[in-house]
C-alpha cells in the first residue's frame, strides 16, 4: 500500500496497488503494420498491465476506436491525415472523455512535429525507424506518468472527503493548515464555477464569492488546480456544451448561450482552442459514432 499523510498529519491510504496497477489500454494509430508488431513486442517485454486494445489505419477508424475504447495511451503517427483542419491528435483529445497520454511517431521529424507533440503533452516523440529500446522507454514513461496521475486523483478524492469531516483535536502545523486552507478555497471556487458557468462570471466575481482579492485568488487557484481560473471556466463550459450537443433539438447558438457565451463565434473559437475542433465538427463526428 502507498501511504501518505493528510493535512492533519494522520496516515491515510492514498492509493492501493489495485488502483495503480489496473489495466492500461493502448491504441495504435498508425497505418504501418511494423509499428503495431513492434508495439506488441514492447508490451510483452515490459511485463506491465498493458493491453493493445486496437489498431487504426485511418482517421475514421481512429475516432471510432478511441470513442469506444477510451484508451489510456495512444501511439500516434503524426502524419496520419485528419478529418478536420486540426491534427488528428488534437481531434482525439477533443473527442475523448479524458485526455490519453500520447507517444508520437513520425518518419519525417521536423520542428512542426516536435511543436505539435509538445502542444499535445506527448510523453515522447520517436523518429521512425526507431529502436526497440526507444519504444520500451517511451512506454515506461507513459506508464509512470499514468500511475502518478492515478495516485494524484486518488489522493485528491481522499483529501476532499477529509475536508468534509470534522477536524481532529490535534493541532496541525502551520504549513499543513495553509495547504488545507488553499485547497478548500480552490474547491469552493470550482463549485462556484460548476454551479454558475452559464452566467457572466469572472475571476473577480469568484473572488467576491470567497471574499478574497482577485490578485490573491488567481495565483492560489492555479497553484492548487494546475490551470488558471479562465482556463478552468472554459473547460467547464466546453464540457457542458458537449453534453448539450447530444440533444439534436438544440442548435449551436442556443447551446452557446446556455453555457455562458453570448457570441456564437467566440464560443466556436473557444471550443476549437480547447478541443481542436469546431462545435459543428465535434457534433457531427460524435453523433455519427457507433
Amino acid at each position: 500500500m502507498i501511504r501518505t499523510r493528510d493535512a492533519e498529519g494522520v496516515k491515510m491510504t492514498s492509493a492501493d496497488t489495485n488502483t495503480i496497477n489496473q489495466e492500461i489500454t493502448v491504441l495504435c494509430v498508425d497505418c504501418d503494420e511494423d509499428t503495431r508488431v513492434a508495439l506488441e513486442q514492447a508490451i510483452e517485454r515490459a511485463r506491465l498491465p498493458l493491453r493493445l486494445a486496437g489498431q487504426a489505419k485511418a482517421a475514421t477508424d481512429a475516432i471510432d476506436l478511441a470513442l469506444r475504447l477510451q484508451p489510456d495511451i495512444v501511439v500516434l503517427d503524426l502524419e496520419m491525415p485528419s478529418l478536420s483542419d486540426a491534427p488528428l491528435g488534437r481531434q482525439l483529445q477533443g473527442l475523448l472523455d479524458r485526455n490519453p497520454l500520447f507517444i508520437c511517431v513520425t518518419a519525417n521529424p521536423s520542428f512542426q512535429h516536435a511543436r505539435l507533440a509538445v502542444q499535445m503533452g506527448a510523453v515522447d516523440l520517436l523518429a521512425e525507424p526507431f529502436a526497440s529500446e526507444e519504444l520500451d522507454e517511451a512506454l515506461q514513461k507513459a506508464v509512470s506518468t499514468l500511475r502518478c496521475i492515478r495516485i494524484h486523483e486518488r489522493e485528491h478524492q481522499v483529501l476532499e472527503r477529509l475536508i468534509g469531516q470534522p477536524p481532529l483535536q490535534t493541532s496541525p502545523a502551520p504549513a499543513h493548515r495553509a495547504r488545507t486552507r488553499s485547497f478548500q478555497i480552490a474547491q469552493a471556487v470550482r463549485r462556484y464555477v460548476d454551479a454558475h458557468y452559464h452566467e457572466d462570471i469572472s475571476l473577480q466575481t469568484a473572488a467576491d464569492h470567497v471574499r478574497l482579492s482577485a490578485s490573491y485568488l488567481g495565483p492560489l487557484f492555479k497553484a492548487v488546480c494546475g490551470v488558471s481560473f479562465r482556463t478552468y471556466l472554459r473547460m467547464v463550459r466546453v464540457a457542458k456544451a458537449k453534453e448539450l450537443m447530444r440533444d439534436p433539438s438544440l442548435n449551436l447558438s442556443e447551446i452557446a448561450q446556455r453555457v455562458g457565451f453570448e457570441d456564437e463565434n467566440y464560443f466556436s473559437q473557444v471550443f476549437l482552442e480547447v478541443t481542436g475542433m469546431r462545435p459543428g465538427q465535434y457534433r457531427n463526428t460524435r453523433l455519427s459514432a457507433p
